[in-house]
C-alpha cells in the first residue's frame, strides 16, 4: 500500500512546529538564566544587607595594635610583617568586618607601603614614625598616642598583641559577652597563648608570678573548670583586652606611662582605681608563634613622672587589699599567686582552683 505523500502544506506545518519548539526551548533557557541571575542577585543583596546591618554597625570597634621595632633586621626585611598578618586576620576572621577599625603604631613602618588597598579605608596608621617614636618610650605611650589622635568615637576599644592570630568571629563573641553585663566599667582581658597549643587549650586566667620591687610580673594558668561566663580577674594585660570605649578614653589622656616594664603594673593600678573591673575570658581567643618583641628606648626621668598617678574612684589602699599585695613591704598574699580576688565567690573559686575550700587552702599554702 502506497504511503500518503506529504504536501507542501504539511511540510510548512512541521517547520512551524519545529520553530515553535525551538523558540520554546530558547524561552525556557532564557527564563532559567533569568531565575539563576535573580537568585544570585538576591543572595548578593542579602550579603550586602548583612554587611550594612545598622544594629551591627552601631557596635563599632577600634583595635589598637602597637608593634615595637624588630631586633632581627634580616627577618624584618625578608618575611611578611607580623603586624600585617595580625591586621589581615582581624578582618578575615571578623563576623562583621565593616564595624572593625584598626589604629596601628608600627615602629618598623611596614604598613606605609604594604597595607592592602581594600583595608586602607579601615586602618588608621600613625605617620611620621621617625619623629613620633622618639617621643615615646613604651607601648603604653604608643596606645595613648593612638587614642588621642586616631580614635573616632567607636563604641568599643580593643588592644591586641601585634603578632597575634585571632579566632573566628572574635568580634561577635566579645560583643555578645559584654552586652549583657551593661556596665561601661567592665574590661575583658586575656593572655595570648603559644600557637603550638592552639588545638588543645583550656581557657586561662592571670596570676602573680613574682613581685619584683614595685613591679608585678604576671603569668597565665589554665582553669580548673571551664566557665561559661567571664571570670573576675585581678590583673589587666594589653596582650588582649576589650572594653567600652570610656575605659580607654577617660584614663589614657594625661596618664602616660613611660616605662614598658611597668606597663601592666601601672595600668592595672590606674584602671582599677579609676573604677574599672577586670574579667578574664571563658575561652582562648588569640595565639602567637613567638613572644612579642619589646625594644623601646627607656626614659628613666619620665618613667616616674606625675602621669603615673592613681585614679579617684578607688584608693591605692583599696587596690592593695583587692590584690593582696603590700608594695611597701614588697610582699604578696598566697591567694594572689593563685589569681584569686579578696572576696572570692564559689564561681570564681570553682573555675580557678576547684572550690571555695581549695581557695581557702591555697591562701594558706606555702608559695
Amino acid at each position: 500500500m502506497d504511503k500518503p505523500q506529504q504536501t507542501e502544506t504539511d511540510n510548512e506545518t512541521e517547520e512551524d512546529i519545529d520553530r515553535k519548539q525551538f523558540r520554546l526551548a530558547i524561552g525556557v533557557l532564557i527564563a532559567s538564566i533569568i531565575c539563576v541571575c535573580l537568585y544570585h542577585i538576591r543572595s548578593i543583596n542579602n550579603r550586602n544587607n548583612h554587611v550594612v546591618n545598622p544594629v551591627d554597625l552601631d557596635d563599632t570597634i577600634l583595635v589598637l595594635v602597637v608593634s615595637p621595632a624588630n631586633r632581627d633586621t634580616a627577618i624584618a626585611t625578608t618575611t611578611k610583617p607580623p603586624i600585617l598578618n595580625t591586621i589581615e586576620g582581624l578582618y578575615n576572621n571578623a563576623y562583621e568586618p565593616s564595624r572593625v577599625m584598626v589604629a596601628a603604631y608600627d615602629m618598623n613602618d611596614h604598613l606605609k607601603n604594604q597595607l592592602p588597598v581594600q583595608l586602607q579605608p579601615s586602618v588608621r596608621v600613625a605617620r611620621n614614625m621617625k619623629t613620633i617614636q622618639s617621643k615615646h618610650s613604651s607601648a603604653s605611650d604608643a596606645r595613648a598616642y593612638l587614642m588621642k589622635h586616631l580614635y573616632r568615637g567607636e563604641r568599643y576599644v580593643m588592644t591586641l598583641q601585634s603578632n597575634a592570630e585571632i579566632c573566628k568571629d572574635w568580634d561577635k563573641i566579645l560583643i555578645d559577652m559584654i552586652k549583657p553585663i551593661k556596665n561601661r566599667h567592665t574590661i575583658f582581658t586575656s593572655a595570648v597563648m603559644p600557637k603550638n597549643m592552639q588545638s588543645n587549650i583550656r581557657p586561662t586566667y592571670f596570676k602573680l608570678n613574682a613581685l619584683k620591687g614595685g613591679k608585678m610580673v604576671i603569668g597565665s594558668s589554665a582553669v580548673h573548670e571551664v566557665p561559661e561566663d567571664p571570670v573576675p580577674s585581678i590583673f589587666w594585660s594589653p596582650a588582649l583586652s576589650f572594653a567600652p570605649a570610656p575605659a580607654y578614653t577617660e584614663f589614657v589622656d594625661g596618664n602616660i606611662i613611660s616605662s614598658d616594664d611597668m606597663d601592666i603594673t601601672l595600668n592595672t593600678i590606674k584602671l582599677w582605681t579609676n573604677g574599672f573591673n577586670f574579667y578574664t575570658l571563658p575561652i582562648t581567643m588569640a595565639w602567637a608563634s613567638r613572644p612579642e618583641d619589646s625594644n623601646w628606648a627607656h626614659s628613666s626621668k619620665r618613667s616616674m613622672s606625675k602621669t603615673a598617678t592613681v585614679g579617684t574612684a578607688r584608693t591605692f589602699k583599696d587596690f592593695e587589699q583587692y590584690m593582696g599585695i603590700s608594695f611597701e613591704r614588697k610582699k604578696a598574699s598566697k591567694r594572689t599567686y593563685h589569681g584569686l580576688t579578696n572576696h572570692v565567690t564559689a564561681f570564681e573559686a570553682g573555675v580557678k582552683v576547684g572550690s571555695l575550700e581549695a581557695a581557702r587552702l591555697a591562701n594558706h599554702a606555702k608559695h
